[in-house]
């Protein structure tokens, strides 16, 4: 099913490092009905700014009617991408002192 993203709701504040997180709103007609949902994919911008990445921009949602307030966002994989590129980078930082080490 397709959506478009027309803007988004309020997500957390974390005061401490400065960053809000703010859920994608999304437009979706299913069944002759339209739905305005939040997906569960967020994106994250620093405090008092307003996220407008991808306004307009059409997605593929997964939606469930019997839960028509939450979509997941097909293809949106900013955050694991991420989280498998730190981990890369700590492990060459383990793999480095564990050589340096070796030969000294």
């Amino acid at each position: 099913m397709e959506g478009r993203i027309v803007g988004y709701s309020r997500g957390t504040n974390d005061d401490r490092h400065f960053f809000t997180a703010h859920r994608f709103r999304i437009c979706l007609q299913y069944e002759e009905q339209w739905y305005y949902v939040d997906s569960l994919e967020s994106t994250t911008v620093p405090n008092g700014a307003i996220p407008k990445e991808a306004i307009g921009r059409y997605v593929k949602v997964y939606f469930n009617p019997h839960t028509p307030k939450r979509v997941a966002i097909k293809g949106m994989h900013r955050l694991t991408w991420i989280s498998v590129i730190m981990f890369l980078f700590g492990l060459l930082g383990v793999w480095l002192g564990f050589i340096i080490e070796l030969e000294l």
